[in-house]
């Protein structure tokens, strides 16, 4: 099978894809940084975020919570092709960014999409009675006409009143109940 070799040391780090049994592996170990602004919709840093990277030719998934005044945050990477993104408390993901880390430094500039808190109720249909423990979840949209779904976002589910809260719904989303009878 084919197999992603990476190693990381004071030099940098580097990571190849080679064939299982190949006995001439050679890693070069090379800087390569990668520094992330991350704002949000209005252009403001956003201090404490989760950042995420994952390397196109595949292998290791790096996570870095980060708190950062200026919402900057640098660091050493493998060369290749990475997707970037990040993801904060009251707001929705940022659209992902694909940088290229070929030594010196690379950069990506994540916008965090608005949020809101959303509440409400659930009742049913006929005796408009409230419907306790309806399961609640974000539709997130990528586009406010929304053509590109993104998956289930946060969710809860209603009280005994049919009532629900979701602090922070990221922006364009649909909300969607559903209950097992």
């Amino acid at each position: 099978g084919v197999l992603l070799v990476e190693a990381e040391g004071e030099q940098g780090s580097a990571a190849a894809r080679v064939v299982a049994g190949t006995a001439d592996l050679v890693l070069r170990l090379a800087r390569g940084k990668l520094k992330v602004w991350v704002a949000d919709d209005r252009g403001r840093a956003v201090s404490d975020f989760a950042l995420t990277l994952v390397p196109r030719s595949g292998g290791l998934v790096r996570r870095f919570p980060v708190l950062s005044p200026t919402g900057t945050f640098t660091l050493d990477l493998p060369g290749g092709i990475w997707t970037v993104t990040a993801s904060a408390p009251g707001y929705g993901d940022a659209t992902p960014a694909v940088v290229e880390i070929k030594g010196g430094e690379s950069e990506a500039r994540l916008a965090l999409t608005p949020a809101m808190a959303v509440k409400g109720a659930v009742r049913d249909a006929v005796t408009k009675l409230p419907v306790r423990g309806a399961q609640i979840s974000v539709m997130r949209l990528a586009s406010p006409d929304g053509y590109r779904f993104l998956g289930r976002g946060d969710s809860t589910t209603t009280d005994g009143n049919g009532d629900f809260f979701l602090s922070a719904a990221a922006l364009p989303a649909s909300i969607e109940a559903r209950h097992p009878q």
